[in-house]
């Protein structure tokens, strides 16, 4: 989603900056100073939006390298509690009805 964002404001920061482009030019008339304002704010956007977008890659790829490893190590230990309780408590009795 972060990438999405990214390249979206990415393409409305190269849009804005041809407007100022074109304008500072004289080829079409307007304020190239706005249009270059937008530009810069859409351009911090899709900066911010793009190393969000690498910080949840990495987070990812931390946890597909991790994961595996810790469940090597640690997985078939002998666990010290019960993973599903049956026992007489709210649930089990609602579940039975």
């Amino acid at each position: 989603m972060g990438l999405v964002i990214s390249l979206a404001t990415l393409g409305m920061a190269l849009w804005e900056g041809i407007q100022a482009l074109v304008i500072h030019t004289g080829l079409a008339r307007g304020n190239a100073k706005e249009h270059q304002t937008e530009a810069q704010k859409d351009l911090m956007l899709s900066g911010l939006a793009f190393m969000g977008a690498i910080a949840s890659f990495l987070r990812s790829a931390v946890s597909v390298i991790t994961r595996p490893i810790v469940t090597a190590l640690r997985g078939y230990e002998e666990q010290n509690k019960d993973r599903f309780i049956t026992g007489n408590n709210v649930i089990d009795r609602l579940a039975s009805l």
